[in-house]
């Protein structure tokens, strides 16, 4: 799942960690204390999230842009946070999960024994070895000698007495963190393609599309409050669905091509698509309950959704809005210029009936341009109405 990248509100990747915690607890009777995000997606934010839920460590790449001249073999801390971050060896681990079976490489074949000596004369104090579990039979074939690889591979490295296999949780607490790492959101790490960054699943405007699409069913599928519903929302969210639709070249792209079903980046986009529109469809009949309607307009609405307060034609002011109670607090506080403006022709209206879908306040709105009101007088008559019109759809979500 993508919810880590949900904005400031993280409230979903939390719910979806508990799951996994509970599925975990239920299978193993274990805990997890070591949590590694989907395609080792990390930032500050995540990472302060994750510590939050009482997780002691995080698994995410070790890419240059974070690290500048420092090592991933060793244990690092996340900025203003006691989170411990344990980088992966992308040289090493991709030596096994990419180029194993290439016999262009130089290094081919790849033996155990020679795979233990490059890992004996690396320095640090930990070597994070990161790899998919397809690698071992789907990646690599068993034609490959991956599968041999695999068995002798543990006897390898323990005939170096400096060297031994360890969890997560053993290695943070052997060793305490050397420094800090600071990832701004902008710069949010994954370890895909080369980027190694967010932009193998949400890298142009079809993957945006429908990543904004899926975001703006939250409060709707929540608002219902039927499981089922919400976990076909959530099977939608899976990151597959995204890397999919990409369409880089180069390197990237021949690596997204193999792995995708469909002919073509296009025909993914069509396909899910039509999958997410099917579920807005079916939720959208499930609204039509007295008190389910209620909640529906008085949803959060998708960033493509929002309205934008204009001066005149042309001239947008800074004020953009996703939400009646945003509405609300705008009318507030921005100039009545604007409202005028708006009002004289027929945004308001347009807008509550086509897209928020109130068309009992859009005609009260509409109405309101029969009293030829200017200024404050028309700002403080739009904002009662408004807020009256708040109260009653609170009243009937509430009575649902």
């Amino acid at each position: 799942s993508l919810a880590s990248l949900y904005g400031t509100d993280r409230s979903e990747f939390v719910e979806q960690i508990k799951l996994h915690r509970r599925l975990m607890k239920d299978l193993f009777n274990y805990e997890p204390t070591v949590v590694e995000n989907t395609e080792c997606l990390y930032n500050n934010a995540i990472a302060k999230t994750v510590e939050g839920m009482g997780y002691q460590a995080t698994v995410t790449e070790g890419v240059e842009r974070i690290l500048g001249w420092r090592s991933p073999n060793y244990v690092y801390k996340a900025k203003g946070s006691n989170l411990r971050v344990l980088l992966r060896n992308y040289r090493l681990s991709d030596d096994i999960g990419f180029r194993f079976s290439s016999t262009w490489w130089e290094e081919w074949p790849l033996t155990a024994s020679k795979y233990a000596s490059w890992l004996a004369a690396t320095p640090g104090h930990t070597i994070v070895l990161f790899v998919d579990y397809e690698t071992f039979g789907e990646h690599h074939w068993p034609e490959s000698g991956i599968h041999e690889f695999l068995r002798w591979l543990p006897g390898e490295v323990m005939k170096w007495d400096h060297l031994c296999w360890c969890t997560p949780s053993e290695v943070i607490h052997r060793n305490a963190p050397v420094g800090e790492v600071d990832v701004h959101e902008y710069n949010t790490v994954s370890w895909a393609d080369l980027e190694r960054d967010p932009s193998a699943w949400l890298g142009n405007s079809m993957q945006t599309i429908c990543y904004e699409s899926l975001r703006g069913l939250e409060p709707i599928v929540k608002g219902i409050g039927d499981e089922d519903w919400i976990k076909l929302w959530r099977y939608l969210q899976m990151s597959d669905y995204y890397y999919y639709m990409s369409i880089k070249g180069g390197g990237p792209g021949d690596v997204h091509s193999y792995f995708n079903p469909c002919a073509s980046p296009v025909e993914a986009f069509a396909l899910y698509s039509r999958l997410l529109s099917d579920l807005e469809a079916r939720i959208t009949r499930e609204l039509e309950r007295p008190g389910l309607v209620a909640k529906r307009i008085l949803r959060q609405l998708p960033t493509e959704k929002g309205f934008t307060f204009f001066y005149e034609f042309a001239r947008p002011t800074q004020w953009t809005v996703h939400s009646l109670h945003e509405f609300l607090s705008t009318l507030k506080t921005v100039d009545p210029k604007c409202i005028q403006f708006h009002m004289e022709r027929g945004d308001f209206a347009r807008w509550l009936q086509q897209v928020v879908g109130d068309e009992k306040l859009a005609e009260e709105l509409s109405k309101l341009s029969n009293e030829k009101l200017t200024g404050a007088s028309l700002r403080n008559r739009i904002i009662s109405v408004v807020r009256r019109r708040i109260r009653e759809l609170e009243e009937m979500a509430f009575a649902e």
